[in-house]
């Protein structure tokens, strides 16, 4: 018996991505108490285009490539686009990329019946709208998604 075929590798380095943008997300709350918000927690271009990554692997091992590939292009060339913006323009850019990324996992997770997947999708769909919550969704939601992509992984090779 061989083993399984590795991911593709942008859904591969997803999971890495992810892994940065949760440890993004509790740098905040290690902040010292008197410093000031910062209005972009993390690194804005990690959440534009991991969670979006990370939605192209749940796509593309359900047989959607041109759905997987669309999503992916639209968020990685929206990167350089927004890349100029103001802060307020940069992290509306991410709200939207992790928005259309969460909402492809949930409504994929709704149609295969994977209760990981879905939770996985609201937790980071919650901690791309409202960012005040990211230092504790964020990294169940990588926990979750990490976990219910190699289920679809395992899932497409048997």
């Amino acid at each position: 018996m061989g083993a399984a075929p590795s991911l593709p590798g942008a859904a591969g380095s997803a999971e890495g991505a992810s892994l940065c943008a949760a440890c993004d997300a509790v740098t905040p709350a290690l902040a010292p108490p008197g410093a000031p918000p910062d209005p972009l927690p993390g690194c804005w271009v990690a959440a534009l285009v991991a969670q979006p990554l990370v939605a192209f692997g749940f796509l593309w091992h359900s047989g959607d490539p041109g759905t997987a590939t669309l999503l992916l292009g639209v968020t990685v060339a929206l990167a350089p686009a927004a890349a100029g913006l103001p802060a307020e323009g940069r992290a509306l850019a991410a709200r939207g990329a992790v928005a259309a990324a969460a909402g492809c996992v949930l409504a994929l997770a709704a149609l295969v019946a994977d209760g990981l997947g879905a939770l996985g999708a609201v937790l980071m769909g919650a901690g791309g709208l409202w960012p005040e919550l990211r230092p504790w969704v964020l990294p169940p939601a990588c926990l979750a998604l990490q976990g219910a992509l190699r289920g679809r992984r395992s899932s497409c090779w048997e």
